[in-house]
């Protein structure tokens, strides 16, 4: 166990850009949101384009998000001063006619507005490059349906948790596999860009998923991008996949929104089946979110001294090595090897 499990090193993950909130949740009210710890408050200009400030007025700092949007600026819910997108003021109401505004600006964020989702560049200069893009853009014919859960607890163990698959069985009992039962061979491969694991020899005819696909053999991949993503692949045949991909947004260094979008393609039962597959993808999220929140607990009170593993922690373990290279500018240099495991799912 790493402190790295305990509090997400917020200072080292700077210069990247972070999903901050989908475009469905930018109407016409201001939203307030905390991106690496940094409040930040988002809406739409003039244009309509997203936009993000600092959340604090420069006249009295009171949050900006509690204010409004008139006519594409944001007014202060104190004294009323607008703001317009790139954080200057436009307007005082207390103001006489031809009275001089004051020079008072707030903080802007950069913003790319893409694949309907709004990311935000947190680092000291201007991006360097421009956000990633979910995978799901790849997968011709899918039907994607999206979660947002905030869990209480630092950005490593849920990387930890996606990859996971000794808990499923346990904590997703009948929703996502049955009890452990099977011999399954794990092929753990180190990458510069984080770890990939491929799971070989998995059936189980037991899971909603198995009742699905007849019990079919899988292709079973799972990908941790670092620092924040995770890519779930499962395919049967050539025609069928399930794709759910989790983007983690660390709030603060013990609080983590997760955006994830689940996409499928089942041929003509593609849409039907992703619209299937909402309620159980919001009880596994909840399931993991209990179990990830009482770890936190746990860690918060006894701290990380120590991790008692087995040969099924393989995967998580190469997760947390990975972090804490990337978390101390080692990645580049670190030796990358691939190494096969094999545990009872």
């Amino acid at each position: 166990m790493s402190e790295l499990h305990v509090r997400t090193p917020l200072g080292a993950l700077e210069e990247h850009w972070f999903l901050a909130a989908s475009s469905r949740e930018l109407d016409d009210a201001p939203l307030g949101r905390t991106v690496l710890g940094r409040s930040i408050v988002l809406f739409r200009d003039a244009s309509g384009a997203a936009v993000a400030l600092e959340d604090r007025c420069a006249h009295r700092h009171v949050s900006l998000s509690k204010g409004c949007v008139q006519r594409g600026t944001i007014a202060c819910p104190y004294h009323g001063w607008r703001f317009d997108g790139r954080g200057a003021c436009v307007h005082v109401p207390s103001a006489l006619d031809g009275e001089k505004l004051p020079k008072a600006a707030v903080a802007t964020f950069a913003v790319r507005e893409q694949d309907e989702s709004v990311w935000v560049w947190i680092g000291a200069g201007a991006p360097t490059r421009e956000p990633p893009r979910w995978p799901h853009t790849e997968i011709a014919g899918c039907a994607t349906h999206e979660a947002v859960t905030v869990i209480e607890c630092a950005l490593l163990p849920i990387l930890d948790n996606f990859v996971d698959t000794a808990h499923t069985g346990i904590v997703h009992r009948g929703l996502f596999r049955g009890p452990p039962s099977k011999p399954v061979r794990a092929r753990i491969e180190e990458l510069r860009t984080g770890v990939r694991i491929e799971t070989l020899g998995e059936s189980d005819p037991d899971s909603v998923a198995g009742r699905l696909t007849g019990g079919e053999r899988i292709e079973h991949f799972d990908e941790v991008i670092l620092p924040y993503t995770v890519r779930v692949d499962y395919r049967w045949g050539a025609s069928r996949h399930v794709l759910t991909t989790s983007i983690c947004t660390p709030e603060t260094e013990t609080r983590t929104r997760v955006f994830t979008r689940v996409s499928v393609r089942f041929g003509r039962a593609s849409a039907m089946l992703a619209r299937a597959l909402v309620p159980l993808t919001e009880r596994v999220l909840a399931q993991d979110k209990d179990v990830l929140e009482d770890q936190a607990a746990q860690l918060a009170k006894h701290g990380a001294t120590f991790r008692a593993s087995t040969i099924a922690d393989a995967p998580t373990l190469a997760v947390t090595r990975a972090f804490e290279a990337y978390c101390e500018h080692r990645m580049d240099a670190r030796e990358l090897r691939t190494r096969d495991v094999e545990y009872r799912l």
